[in-house]
C-alpha cells in the first residue's frame, strides 16, 4: 500500500471547510422549502361532541396554521351511519356566515345543535369536512358521542 502525502499543509483544513459548507447549505435550502410551504394556507379541523339528554351540540374548530388567509365555502356534519342522498346539515349558515375568510394564524368556531328528535342525534360518531375555495376538503377525525 503505497501513501501519499498531500504537498499543501491547507488541504485538509480546507477539505473540511467545504463540507461543513455543503452541510450549511443543504440546511439552508431545506430550510427555504419548508418556509415557503408552510407560507400558504395550511388548514386543520377537529371536531368536538356534548350530548345531554335532549340535544346533541358538534363543535368544530377550524384554524389556519399558514400565513395566507384562506376562504371556507360549505362545512358539513356527517355521521356513523349517513344516508346516501340525504340531507346534511350545515354549519356556519348565520353564524358567523360563509363564505367566511380564514387569515393566517387565526381560527374559528362553529357549532350544531341536534334535538332528541331530530335523525343526526344519537350516531356513534361525529365528523367534520370543511370545503376550502381552493377545493380541497378538510376532514376532523372521527369524534365519538359522549
Amino acid at each position: 500500500m503505497i501513501l501519499v502525502q498531500a504537498s499543501d499543509p491547507f488541504a485538509l483544513p480546507a477539505f473540511v471547510i467545504s463540507i461543513v459548507a455543503g452541510a450549511i447549505a443543504l440546511f439552508s435550502l431545506a430550510w427555504s422549502i419548508t418556509a415557503w410551504a408552510w407560507s400558504g394556507p395550511r388548514v386543520k379541523v377537529r371536531a368536538n361532541t356534548h350530548a345531554t339528554e335532549d340535544e346533541q351540540t358538534v363543535w368544530a374548530y377550524i384554524w389556519n396554521k399558514g400565513r395566507a388567509p384562506i376562504e371556507i365555502h360549505h362545512v358539513e356534519v356527517h355521521r356513523s351511519d349517513d344516508i346516501p342522498g340525504g340531507l346534511i346539515p350545515l354549519m356556519g349558515i348565520e353564524e358567523p356566515g360563509l363564505p367566511y375568510t380564514l387569515t393566517g394564524g387565526a381560527a374559528v368556531v362553529m357549532e350544531e345543535t341536534f334535538l332528541r328528535q331530530g335523525t343526526f342525534y344519537g350516531a356513534r360518531w361525529y365528523e367534520v369536512r370543511v370545503t376550502l375555495a381552493n377545493g380541497k376538503v378538510k376532514r376532523s377525525r372521527t369524534r365519538k358521542r359522549r
